[in-house]
């Protein structure tokens, strides 16, 4: 399992909270070439690097993927890139409510068909 992948909710100094995720990134990529971006709720981490030799060359690629809490201050983010670990820290805001979210009914008793058909 990789557990680098799983925000973990950690207590702030003013007594709020916040989401931290700590991200090891192999060690032959340079901090440059490390990219993060939100899409949705989900963090994506990635980076790309060509090395060039004598006889070709060799394309390296590394990408994570992770969903945040829906309550995320995405707007506050900060990461930072020390020894080879990206440290990705944001507030969780408790003003947030997700717009998608729904209670689905469950029917009982046998199945009616597809959805449209009756």
């Amino acid at each position: 399992m990789n557990v680098d992948l799983f925000p973990k909710i950690v207590d702030t100094v003013g007594g709020g909270k916040a989401m931290n995720m700590q991200i090891t990134v192999p060690e032959n990529i340079k901090p440059s070439h490390v990219h993060v971006m939100i899409k949705d709720r989900d963090l994506i981490v990635k980076a790309e690097d060509k090395i060039e030799k004598p006889d070709g060359f060799t394309r390296f690629y590394y990408y994570k993927r992770s969903t945040l809490p829906e309550n995320t201050d995405f707007n506050a983010m900060k990461c930072h890139f020390d020894h080879g670990k990206l440290s990705i820290e944001a507030p969780l805001r408790n003003d947030v409510h997700s717009k998608h979210y729904k209670n689905v009914p469950i029917e009982i008793g046998p199945t009616k068909g597809a959805i449209g058909n009756k």
